[in-house]
């Protein structure tokens, strides 16, 4: 499989005038949010770019978070309370292919 764009990615205006609709890096199309619904094209554009540019950083943070709850779970008596907690972790991380490593 390929690998994606680089980021950061921006929604700017592809025409003159335009609405920010259009994702892009360095002039490099990703994407063109214009579906005709207006504001709601322009919010899911940046939607998308805020989502995309922040995904490496939210995926560290979550392995840090792991690894801290693992940490004091392992420091006391096993109540259970960590083990939903890191469950979800462990899900999400897989999901987003943020696995062990």
């Amino acid at each position: 499989m390929a690998e994606h764009t680089p980021t950061p990615w921006v929604a700017e205006p592809e025409y003159e005038n335009g609405n920010p609709t259009y994702i892009h890096k360095d002039g490099h199309g990703i994407a063109d949010c214009s579906m005709g619904y207006g504001m709601e094209d322009d919010a899911n554009a940046a939607f998308i770019v805020k989502a995309v540019n922040n995904h490496e950083a939210l995926v560290d943070r979550l392995k840090e978070a792991r690894l801290q709850i693992e940490y004091m779970h392992s420091k006391f008596d096993e109540t259970g309370t960590g083990n939903a907690v890191l469950a979800r972790i462990n899900a999400t991380l897989s999901d987003v292919g943020g696995a062990r490593e």
